[in-house]
C-alpha cells in the first residue's frame, strides 16, 4: 500500500497543524486557523484514495488490510493521550467536569466525537475551550467517512472498471455534498461544522486530485503551471488563516477557499522543481509534518489543562510554556509511540483487532465509569462537592420554558412553579439568571400556596425595542410575552430576573471567556456590521439602551395593572468557581483571592442599579434585594456552609438557589397579604415584610 513520499505533503501538514495550534494558543494573524483541518481532509482524502485505487487496480486490495493500517495508524498515539488525559482529570477536574470529560472519552473511544459535540456543547453545557477532548471530533468525521468510502471506491471501480468513471461518480458525490454543505451551513452552521456527510466533499477534492493525477499517469504538466497553483494555493491557505475568525459563515462558501488552497498546493507538488514544493520539503518543516498527528492530539489537551490551572487567560509566558511541553510531548509520541508501532513486525489481523478492540472497550468503560459515578465528587475534602445530580438536574429541565399561554390554564405544565392545584398569580421572567432561580421560587410558592410560570430565553434580558448582538430574537419575544400578559388579568405580578450587568457594561467579567456582548436599538441597526456597532457605542449609550428597553417592558406591564418587581443581580464572581474550589485544593490555593470584593460588586453594578432604582420610583415597581444574601461587607461568597453554591462563573446551582427560598417566601407572603388587604379578606397568619428582611451577612 505504499505510493512515492512527498516531502511536501509532509510540509503541507505541518502548515495544517501549526495553523491549529497557533489559533488555539490566540497567536494574533491565526483568528482564522482552525482552517487546518480542512487541509487535512483534502491530504487524508488524497493520500487515501491514492492507496486504494492503486491497490484496486493492482488487486491487491484487502478491506481487511486497510482497516489493520488505519488502526496501527490511528489508535496507539490517540489512546495513549486519552489515557494521559484521563489521568489529569481525574487528580485536578471538578465533578461536573470529570462527568463531562466521561461522556466525551466514551464517544472519542468510540470515534463518536463530533456527533457529542454536536449534541452537547449549548448555553448550559459551559465552555468549549474547557473540554480537553473536544479536537477529537475530526478524527471522528474522518474515521466515519472511511468507513463506507473505500467499499464505495473500489465497488465502483470494479463496477465499471473505468478511472474516469469513478472520477465522475465521486465528482458528483462531492458536489452533492458542498451543496449539502451549503444549506445547512445557512440554516444550522453547527451540524454542517461537525457532520461528516457536510464534510464529505473535502475529502473528496483530495480524492479527485489523485485519481484525475492518475488518469495523467501522474505525469506532470508545464512546471511553471504547477509553481503558479502551489503559489495561489499558499495565499488563498494565508488568507483564510490571517482574515477568517469566528464571525465566518463556516464551513459554508468560505470552505472552498483552505480546500482548494491545499488541493492546489498538492496539485503544484507534482512538479518538485519549484519554489513552494522547496519550502514546504525544508527539512524543519517536514518534521514538524512528522509529529503533526501527534502535535494535534496533544495541542488542545495541553492548552484546556494550562487554562484549568491558570483560572484566567493565559499570559503570554504560560502560553509559551505550554506551546514547547505541545512540542516535546509530540516528539515523545511520535518517536515512542507512532514510529515502533508502525514499523513493528505485527501482521496478524487477530492480534492487531483485538488490541483495537480492547483499548476502544477500555476506554469506553473508564467514560462510562467516570460518568456513573457523577465525577466521583468524594475526591474532594469535606464535601463541597456533595451534591445530587438528581437536584442539579432537575434545574435544567426548565430550559424550554419560553412558551407562555395567553389564555388561562393553558401552558407548559412542565414551567409551572409552585402549588399544583392552584391557578398561576406571577409570571418569574428574564434570562438564565431566572432559570436558575426556579427551585427558591417554585418552593416558596408552595410553601404559600400560590403559583406561577417560569418564562426564561437564555441571553435574553426583559428589554424591548433594543437587542444583543447575535441575539435579535430577544426583543421580539418580549414583545410577544407582554401581550400574552395582556389577555392574563390573572397573573397579578411580574418577576424580572437577569443578568443586569452585562446588559450594561456589554463586557464578560473578569477571567470569563467570551466576547463582549453589546445592545442595539433595532430601528437604527438594522444592516450594521456587528464590530462596527461595538466600537461606536459609548458608555452613555450602553445606559441609556438598557433604560429604554426596560422602560418600555416595565411601562407595558404596569399600565396592564401588574406589579413589576426587578431582582437584584445576582453576584458574578469572573472565574469558574467548581475550577477554582477543585484546582485550588490540589494547588494548595487561598480560595479567597477568587472573591469578588463587595465593593467589585457594587462597582460593576452601579448602572443597572442606578436604572433600577430610578424605574422603581414609579408606583407598582420595586426591587427585590438578595445581595446581603451572598456578599459581607468585604466580600461575595461562592462556598457557603461548606457547599459550593455556583455552578460556573456567575449561575447558581440548586444550593445557592434555596439560599433565596426564605426571601422569596416573604415577598410572596408580602404580596398575598396586600391582595386581601385590597379584597378585604382575613389576611393569612402574618410573616416578615420584603422591607423588614433580616440583613445577616453571609458566612463562608
Amino acid at each position: 500500500m505504499q505510493i512515492a513520499y512527498r516531502a511536501d505533503i509532509d510540509g503541507l501538514r505541518a502548515i495544517a497543524v501549526l495553523t491549529v495550534v497557533m489559533f488555539h494558543a490566540h497567536i494574533p494573524y491565526f483568528s482564522g486557523g482552525f482552517i487546518g483541518v480542512d487541509i487535512f481532509f483534502v491530504i487524508s482524502g488524497f493520500l487515501i484514495s491514492k492507496i486504494l485505487v492503486n491497490d484496486t487496480m493492482n488487486q491487491r486490495f484487502s478491506l481487511l488490510r486497510f482497516y489493520q493500517s488505519r488502526i496501527k495508524r490511528i489508535f496507539p498515539a490517540l489512546f495513549v493521550m486519552l489515557a494521559l488525559s484521563t489521568a489529569f482529570t481525574l487528580v485536578f477536574f471538578a465533578p461536573k467536569d470529570l462527568l463531562d470529560y466521561g461522556k466525551s472519552l466514551l464517544a472519542a473511544s468510540g470515534f463518536l466525537s463530533n456527533i457529542y459535540f454536536w449534541t452537547a456543547i449549548d448555553y448550559f453545557a459551559g465552555p468549549a475551550e474547557f473540554k480537553p477532548l473536544l479536537h477529537t471530533w475530526s478524527l471522528a468525521v474522518e474515521e466515519q467517512f472511511y468507513m463506507f468510502f473505500p467499499l464505495i471506491l473500489v465497488g465502483l471501480y470494479k463496477l465499471r472498471n473505468s478511472l474516469h468513471a469513478l472520477f465522475l461518480f465521486l465528482f458528483l458525490l462531492a458536489i452533492a455534498s458542498f451543496s449539502y454543505c451549503i444549506y445547512l451551513s445557512y440554516t444550522e452552521a453547527s451540524t454542517a461544522y461537525y457532520w461528516a456527510p457536510s464534510r464529505a466533499w473535502q475529502f473528496l477534492t483530495g480524492s479527485l486530485l489523485a485519481i484525475g493525477a492518475m488518469l495523467r499517469s501522474d505525469k506532470i504538466f508545464d512546471p511553471r503551471l504547477h509553481e503558479f497553483a502551489g503559489g495561489i494555493g499558499l495565499i488563498l491557505i494565508v488568507y483564510s488563516t490571517a482574515t477568517f475568525n469566528k464571525d465566518t459563515l463556516f464551513p459554508g462558501y468560505a470552505a472552498l477557499l483552505p480546500t482548494f488552497g491545499a488541493a492546489l498546493i498538492i496539485f503544484g507538488g507534482y512538479s518538485q522543481d519549484n519554489w513552494v514544493a522547496r519550502l514546504l520539503g525544508f527539512k524543519p518543516v517536514v518534521w514538524i509534518g512528522l509529529i503533526s498527528y501527534s502535535l494535534y492530539l496533544y495541542h488542545w489537551p495541553a492548552f484546556v489543562f494550562a487554562k484549568y490551572l491558570a483560572l484566567d487567560h493565559l499570559t503570554h509566558e504560560q502560553t509559551t510554556l505550554t506551546l514547547v511541553i505541545c512540542f516535546v510531548l509530540a516528539y515523545l509520541s511520535y518517536r515512542f509511540i507512532e514510529l515502533p508501532i508502525r514499523r513493528s513486525s505485527i501482521k496478524s489481523s487477530k492480534t492487531i483487532f483485538a488490541s483495537g478492540a480492547l483499548v476502544t472497550f477500555l476506554g469506553i468503560g473508564v467514560g462510562l465509569l467516570l460518568y456513573l459515578n457523577h465525577g466521583f465528587p468524594e475526591r474532594f475534602k469535606n464535601g463541597v462537592f456533595k451534591e445530587s445530580i438528581a437536584e442539579q438536574k432537575k434545574q435544567f429541565e426548565f430550559q424550554q420554558c419560553y412558551v407562555f399561554s395567553a389564555e388561562p390554564g393553558h401552558g407548559n405544565d412542565q414551567c409551572k412553579l409552585g402549588a399544583e392545584k392552584t391557578e398561576p398569580s406571577f409570571v418569574i421572567w428574564g434570562d438564565s439568571h431566572a432559570h436558575t432561580l426556579q427551585p427558591a421560587v417554585s418552593a416558596a410558592a408552595k410553601e404559600n400556596g400560590i403559583s406561577g410560570h417560569l418564562v426564561i430565553r437564555t441571553t435574553c434580558p426583559p428589554l424591548i425595542g433594543v437587542d444583543r448582538i447575535g441575539r435579535d430574537f430577544c426583543s421580539k419575544f418580549n414583545e410577544e410575552m407582554v401581550q400574552k400578559l395582556a389577555s392574563r388579568p390573572d397573573i397579578k405580578t411580574v418577576i424580572f430576573s437577569a443578568r443586569w450587568a452585562i446588559a450594561t457594561e456589554h463586557t464578560r467579567y473578569k477571567a470569563e471567556g467570551g466576547d463582549s456582548v453589546p445592545l442595539f436599538v433595532l430601528e437604527e441597526a438594522m444592516g450594521v456590521y456587528p464590530n462596527e456597532l461595538r466600537i461606536k457605542q459609548s458608555i452613555q449609550d450602553k445606559i441609556t439602551l438598557f433604560e429604554a428597553g426596560l422602560r418600555r417592558t416595565t411601562d407595558a406591564l404596569t399600565q396592564q395593572g401588574k406589579q413589576v418587581i426587578f431582582v437584584e443581580q445576582i453576584p458574578e464572581i469572573g472565574y469558574n468557581v467548581p475550577m477554582v474550589i477543585a484546582s485550588s485544593e490540589r494547588l494548595d490555593r487561598d480560595i479567597r483571592q477568587f472573591e469578588p470584593t463587595l465593593e467589585e460588586y457594587k462597582q460593576r453594578n452601579r448602572n443597572s442599579s442606578f436604572v433600577m432604582r430610578e424605574i422603581a420610583e414609579q408606583e407598582n415597581v420595586s426591587i427585590l434585594p438578595i445581595k446581603d444574601i451572598f456578599c459581607d461587607e468585604q466580600s461575595c461568597k461562592f462556598i457557603i456552609k461548606n457547599r459550593a453554591i455556583y455552578g460556573d462563573n456567575n449561575h447558581i446551582n440548586v444550593f445557592g438557589a434555596q439560599l433565596l427560598t426564605k426571601r422569596f417566601s416573604e415577598l410572596f407572603s408580602s404580596l398575598k397579604q396586600e391582595e386581601n388587604a385590597e379584597t378585604n379578606l382575613p389576611a393569612p397568619e402574618s410573616k416578615p415584610s420584603n422591607t423588614d428582611l433580616e440583613k445577616s451577612p453571609a458566612k463562608s
